[in-house]
């Protein structure tokens, strides 16, 4: 390995902790997780070589994968920064739009042994064309046929798909809000995601700046603010750039 890259590699791996390796002084508010451990603050955007780096590190796990789009890849690294405390932790994990299945891969491996909840109608949005949407559904099951009763797959729109969830009495460790960009959607996904997240617990929305140019009502940054200032003191900020990342303090 070059001297840049094993430069690059040793300043991402610092990111990559188990909760043995945590200093004390990370190891409070023990009432929001077994083993005392939280996610991390991280304020800074990855950089585009970390953002590749962060690709080739678990390219491994999407080898055999059919996968028409990638939407998801770019946040490892960020992912990997903010959750690597509780990479050993037996996650719940919610996700809102799924579509073939990256983003639930990248959980399911990185995670030691997590479930997760996947939301989708499998028919696609504004960012994908006809062409990707044919049989996105049957992709999505073989790529996660592998992880079987570790994955359950919702075919439903959110509303409908959530509102089952919490009949059910659902909790989750961390939320995925990936789904339709229109604002009052994106409050209805957040709200019924934060109903179900446990205290300690984690929600990431993604495309926070998506659509600058557009209406209010066609985009999530609205939704995403107006939630976070209903419920100031109720949460801890832990990164803040294209995606939004929180943390549930009660």
């Amino acid at each position: 390995m070059s001297g840049v890259a094993g430069g690059l590699a040793s300043h991402v791996m610092q990111y990559d902790l188990r909760p043995s390796d945590l200093h004390r002084s990370d190891l409070h508010r023990s009432d929001l997780r077994p083993n005392n451990v939280r996610p991390s603050a991280a304020w800074r955007r990855p950089l585009k070589i970390e953002r590749r780096w962060g690709r080739f590190r678990c390219r491994t796990w999407f080898r055999g994968k059919e996968l028409t789009s990638d939407l998801s890849s770019g946040n490892f690294t960020l992912w990997r920064r903010v959750f690597s405390p509780l990479r050993d932790e037996p996650l719940r994990i919610l996700e809102i739009g799924s579509w073939e299945g990256r983003s639930a891969i990248f959980f399911l491996n990185f995670f030691a042994n997590p479930t997760i909840t996947c939301v989708d109608t499998f028919s696609g949005g504004s960012d994908h064309e006809p062409k990707q949407t044919s049989r996105a559904e049957e992709r999505f099951d073989r790529n996660l046929a592998a992880f079987g009763q570790r994955v359950e797959k919702i075919k439903s729109p959110s509303r409908q798909g959530l509102a089952g969830r919490v009949a059910q009495q659902r909790r989750y460790d961390l939320a995925y809000v990936d789904g339709s960009h229109a604002r009052d959607d994106v409050m209805a996904d957040s709200l019924g995601v934060w109903s179900m997240l446990k205290p300690g617990g984690s929600i990431i929305w993604d495309d926070y700046r998506w659509g600058r140019n557009m209406p209010p009502e066609h985009r999530p940054q609205p939704a995403i603010d107006e939630f976070l200032r209903e419920r100031e003191g109720e949460y801890r900020l832990l990164s803040k750039g294209y995606q939004v990342i929180i943390e549930r303090l009660r």
